[in-house]
């Protein structure tokens, strides 16, 4: 038997180096920084409330009142500020009505809105669509600075309360007092029903006219204050 043996030589090869290759590096382009405005942006008379779900930021201090009519609601506040909306959630952008204190109410009926100033000289504006107001050359009744508490169409007559008197008006415009009494008496606010308009006035009275032009006040033993009313 014949052993062969086979002898392999290697021989060492030179290594190569190699420097690493670094990947590129993307700058991101520098954003242009938008323009500042030259007089910030006011935030005086702006509000915050709730509608449902839906927060609303509107002008004005405080909303006093609101109306619906002609497909249409409209709000006044403090400051002469007025407003409307379609739909009770998305509002126009409120303005202010030159000469007014503070709008403290409004009403809805034969076919316009109206709306009362607070104090003396006790304004009165009125309005088809609660977009646009005219101010009456009229006012309502006032005795010294005896605020206006409310407004109300009721029974086809409007009819606004104030501290010791209540005034009515048919076309919202020409007003006439049909009662008055001493400071005690404050009715804040008037309903009608069952043929009868009732007022609460303070200290348990109650004023209730069957045409709103001749009242009628009697006490209830039971009654402190009444502060309002629903029809």
């Amino acid at each position: 038997m014949t052993l062969c043996a086979g002898l392999l030589v290697g021989c060492d090869k030179e290594e190569e180096e190699y420097e690493p290759v670094k990947p590129p590096v993307e700058q991101p382009e520098t954003p242009e920084e938008p323009e500042k405005p030259t007089v910030p942006p006011s935030t005086d008379d702006i509000i915050n409330f709730k509608i449902g779900d839906t927060d609303m930021i509107v002008g004005t201090n405080t909303w006093n009142g609101i109306a619906y009519g002609n497909e249409r609601y409209a709000v006044v506040g403090d400051s002469g500020y007025v407003n409307s909306s379609v739909d009770g959630v998305t509002w126009e952008t409120p303005k202010a009505i030159a000469g007014a204190n503070d709008w403290l109410s409004v009403a809805f009926g034969k076919g316009k809105f109206v709306a009362i100033d607070w104090y003396a000289p006790c304004n009165v504006m009125t309005s088809t669509d609660g977009i646009n107001w005219t101010k009456q050359s009229n006012k309502l009744p006032h005795i010294d600075n005896r605020h206006y508490n409310a407004i109300r169409f009721c029974n086809g007559i409007f009819i606004a309360v104030s501290v010791a008197q209540i005034s009515t008006s048919t076309n919202g415009i020409t007003w006439t007092r049909r009662w008055q009494n001493s400071y005690v008496y404050d009715p804040q606010d008037i309903t009608y029903g069952d043929g009868k308009y009732v007022t609460g006035v303070g200290g348990g009275y109650v004023l209730t006219s069957s045409d709103g032009i001749t009242w009628a006040m009697k006490q209830h033993q039971c009654l402190l204050h009444l502060w309002n009313s629903i029809w």
